[in-house]
């Protein structure tokens, strides 16, 4: 996997420390090569693992298909297949054309004398057929020594070698699905297996692959100074084996990075890596993709734990690691935040420990995008040394948030944002991938602590309104089904959202109001007005959206909530002058007369047009926040009417 990643000199530190920490929990016995064994994900259907068992002595195979379970990938020693043009020679592989025709012939060439080479040797001579295609000597598998297997040997004859490949795959599943009703999509992975001895079992294979993937690297190693940790000693500058490869681009604080092998590209000598540092940064990048990955807006991400101090008795551990990852994304979701409260109930004396090493620990967040069928990816964001005290403070956050919105509309799962939630409720063209980074960089704030700007984030909220009031498909948010009650729902969703913002010291606090009129509003409208801190301005707004929320009632009345409202028709959702909330106020007055619901309404009026006299003449807002507190009212009112409604019909 090819990657380009900010700060590089940091970061691959950081990985390096996860690299040791975890060979280190493996323990010497395992070591190295048993660092790369990959994580199996396992789906709601069951995967199987196809074993080829070559019985040299005799001179047939035995087929296997044990379930993918948590132990497969050790006990076979998945480690993934060799990268870009280096020959495949690998005993476990997800490609059975590999072990049809590469992996066995290539690693009886490279394997050193010793016992395994012996059997290697005898079984390519007993269980593959050669034939020449284009001048080029190719072996592939004998099928007729699985038993009960015919082979068709018509297919020898085909002179394309890729087509070969292909139509001897597919005729081995046709006799398979035949024989034993197994699909080829049954199947995760192929390995090879030698009088039952699995490849874990193989000293001889696993030291091959150590010295394949670390020794062979150092075949020119040079003299000089380790990029990661600063040591003077024999290095390498190619990484053409590493299982993922970190390319870092020269921008404001990308320094270098690993780029293979070749002359004048990649890895120069002022960037080079020592035998140590090379082992640790490939164990944990695989470490990364097997347990610190995790999903947030679209992205793929790595988290990557650390220390802000190194000091006696806080070294990096696996535990420490995985509760991190777990702290981390339980901000990410609901579900996620409900399950690390689980956890910590089922495992309290790790957690306390976490606890008390909180304000020593940090973690960077890589956001990358890997395009589908592509081994590289686009790193799109990384936010570095984000402190775990301001996960925690987020977290609080989050749930404070939470009890306000319940407090002032009642219970709704939808109260707690969430860091994926809040992707919702900040749209962006879709395929655009400067809009999207926009997106990241409010992730950063969040995390760091960076101001955000009110305006720009009011700007978001009219588009989101937009999306919905006119069914928009071309945003990152997709308007479905109740697109009327929706648009309430996120509205009012912003306006929790710009109270976390406030939490999290993120953006000012309102002004507030400084006089309400005593008894001019009811009491949940009061206390929302004031717990949202809107000034006197946002307040007449929010005001004259309730009335105009009232008047919506009435056009549909009795019929459905998510009907198009003709009053919504005087709103410009692009944003609206003070002269025009002017003569907006008085088509509501209007209306409010049209509809016979002036009288219990004169209150809200006699106060909105109030607090909009006051100021007009110097009026504060701009266009777009015109809109949008109009719009906050609006959603208020129709969320009260509509919930309201729905528990007069539960009501027995």
């Amino acid at each position: 996997m090819d990657v380009e990643v900010q700060g590089g000199g940091c970061v691959l530190e950081g990985i390096r420390q996860i690299g040791k920490a975890y060979q280190e929990k493996l323990g010497v016995k395992k070591g190295f090569v048993f660092s790369l064994v990959q994580e199996l994900v396992r789906g709601e259907e069951k995967r199987y693992l196809l074993e080829m068992d070559f019985k040299i002595q005799g001179g047939y195979i035995e087929l296997a298909f044990p379930e993918i379970d948590s132990r497969v990938g050790e006990e076979y020693l998945w480690v993934g297949n060799c990268k870009g043009n280096i020959p495949q020679d690998r005993l476990t592989t997800d490609r059975l054309e590999y072990l049809f025709f590469d992996s066995l012939v290539n690693l009886n060439k490279k394997l050193q004398n010793g016992a395994l080479k012996g059997e290697i040797s005898a079984l390519i001579q007993e269980f593959f057929l050669t034939r020449v295609v284009k001048g080029k000597t190719v072996y592939l598998l004998d099928f007729r020594k699985i038993r009960g297997f015919p082979q068709d040997l018509s297919l020898l004859e085909l002179e394309d070698l890729k087509k070969l490949r292909k139509e001897y795959v597919k005729a081995f599943f046709k006799v398979l699905q035949e024989k034993k009703g197994f699909k080829e999509g049954d199947f995760g992975l192929f390995s090879v297996t030698i009088e039952g001895k699995k490849p874990s079992e193989m000293e001889e294979y696993i030291t091959y692959l150590e010295r394949s993937i670390v020794e062979e690297s150092f075949e020119e190693a040079f003299e000089g100074t380790c990029y990661v940790c600063g040591k003077r000693d024999l290095l390498t500058c190619d990484t053409a084996r590493f299982p993922d490869k970190f390319y870092i681009t020269k921008l404001i604080t990308f320094s270098a990075g690993l780029a293979g092998k070749e002359r004048g590209g990649g890895f120069s000598k002022n960037f080079s890596l020592c035998r140590e540092c090379y082992k640790d940064l490939v164990a944990g990048m695989r470490y990364l993709r097997n347990y610190l990955g995790a999903f947030l807006a679209g992205n793929t991400i790595y988290l990557i734990p650390g220390f802000f101090f190194h000091s006696p008795g806080k070294s990096l551990t696996e535990k420490w690691m995985e509760l991190s990852r777990r702290y981390v994304v339980s901000t990410f979701r609901l579900e996620d935040f409900v399950e690390f409260e689980r956890r910590v109930e089922q495992e309290l004396e790790d957690y306390r420990t976490f606890e008390e090493l909180i304000d020593l620990g940090y973690v960077d967040i890589l956001f990358y995008l890997q395009p589908p069928g592509r081994a590289s990816f686009k790193i799109r964001k990384l936010i570095r040394e984000v402190p775990l005290r301001r996960i925690r403070e987020i977290r609080e956050a989050l749930r404070d948030i939470q009890r306000l919105g319940e407090e002032l509309l009642g219970e709704n799962e939808g109260w707690f944002l969430s860091l994926q939630g809040i992707s919702y409720l900040l749209p962006v063209r879709s395929g655009r991938e400067e809009e999207h980074r926009k997106i990241l960089e409010v992730y950063e704030n969040i995390f760091l602590g960076y101001p955000v700007e009110r305006r720009i984030l009011i700007r978001f909220f009219l588009t989101l309104a937009q999306v919905y009031r006119f069914e928009r498909q071309d945003y990152s948010v997709k308007p479905r089904g109740n697109t009327e009650i929706a648009l309430v729902q996120a509205i009012l969703r912003t306006q929790l959202l710009l109270k976390l913002f406030e939490r999290l010291a993120l953006i000012e606090r309102g002004d507030g109001v400084v006089e309400l009129w005593p008894g001019m509003l009811n009491e949940e409208m009061e206390q929302y007005i004031r717990k949202m801190g809107y000034s006197e301005a946002e307040a007449a707004l929010f005001l004259l959206g309730y009335l105009i929320g009232e008047i919506g009632a009435e056009q549909v009345w009795g019929g459905d909530w998510n009907a198009k409202k003709p009053i919504l028709t005087k709103i410009n959702f692009n944003g609206m002058s003070a002269k025009n909330l002017l003569l907006l106020a008085g088509e509501i007055f209007e209306k409010l007369d049209q509809y016979r619901i002036r009288g219990y309404n004169e209150k809200i009026f006699a106060v909105m047009k109030s607090l909009l006299d006051a100021h007009i003449k110097d009026w504060p807002l701009s266009d777009a926040e015109n809109v949008y507190y109009i719009l906050s009212g609006y959603a208020f009112h129709t969320y009260r009417m509509v919930t309201g409604a729905r528990k007069k019909e539960e009501a027995p």
